[in-house]
């Protein structure tokens, strides 16, 4: 009788200990594998124009613990590549700027993107060194129409209008087509709202345009649909110095 106990004690016991609720309570996810995961990140000042490269962005737990940094590239951007399915928030800090931060809930996604507006603190501001070379004829080819409607949808997608955003950047490419800018950043904003077709097109199309266009390879990946977003492809990973995270 108690050998039978012991027996059914025991079964009990590795029930509760292998059950999904005790695999989340120490951090794994059986109902969510966290494959191919991704945080896409814009800094920008506050006039919408990107954020010079080298600012430094930090990718930190819930609890403020560190898990990785980077830097900008030269149009602002970076990427992380996030451990598990959990909440995060990305700091962006600039000497002379206050902080931006912002939280991404990644717990039934594997795909997030942090848009960062860094402002300046008065009088404590140092000067932004200037772009390298002159403007290039494709920025002077851009109809004034377009370039507003693509800063209208900038600044909408900083706002957190995603909604909005979309409708900007869709007009800015309707007044001119080949506008690889306002196409990579309607592609996020497609993934961003979990578009997964329009975004994969959009994006492919960007790279179509300028195939140098770094962010637009990182964001279009190798183009599968999935119910977590668009799969994360080995272009995107080749086009950085750093496979695992870094400027994009």
């Amino acid at each position: 009788m108690k050998s039978r106990l012991r027996a059914v004690s025991s079964l009990v016991f590795c029930v509760l200990l292998f059950s999904p609720e005790a695999f989340s309570q120490i951090g794994g996810s059986a109902s969510h594998p966290f494959f191919n995961a991704q945080i896409s990140v814009q800094v920008r000042l506050a006039n919408n124009q990107p954020a010079p490269q080298g600012v430094l962005v930090e990718l930190v737990s819930e609890d403020r613990s560190p898990i990785d940094q980077a830097f900008t590239d030269s149009s602002g951007r970076c990427r992380f590549v996030p451990p598990a399915p959990t909440v995060y928030y990305v700091t962006a800090k600039l000497a002379g700027y206050q902080t931006s931060s912002e939280r991404l809930d990644l717990q039934n996604t594997q795909t997030g993107m942090a848009n960062l507006v860094l402002k300046a603190i008065p009088g404590a501001a140092p000067p932004l060194p200037s772009k390298d070379g002159p403007t290039s004829a494709a920025d002077l080819a851009v109809p004034d129409g377009a370039r507003k409607e693509f800063e209208k949808g900038q600044k909408s997608l900083t706002d957190k209008d995603l909604d909005g955003g979309i409708t900007h950047l869709k007009k800015a490419v309707e007044l001119y087509p080949s506008y690889p800018q306002a196409l990579t950043l309607l592609g996020t904003a497609y993934n961003e709202k979990k578009d997964w077709k329009d975004a994969q097109g959009t994006l492919e199309k960007a790279t179509t345009i300028d195939p140098k266009n770094a962010s637009a390879f990182f964001s279009a990946g190798s183009g599968s649909e999935s119910d977590q977003g668009l799969s994360w492809g080995s272009e995107g990973a080749l086009t950085g110095p750093n496979a695992g995270s870094g400027c994009s």
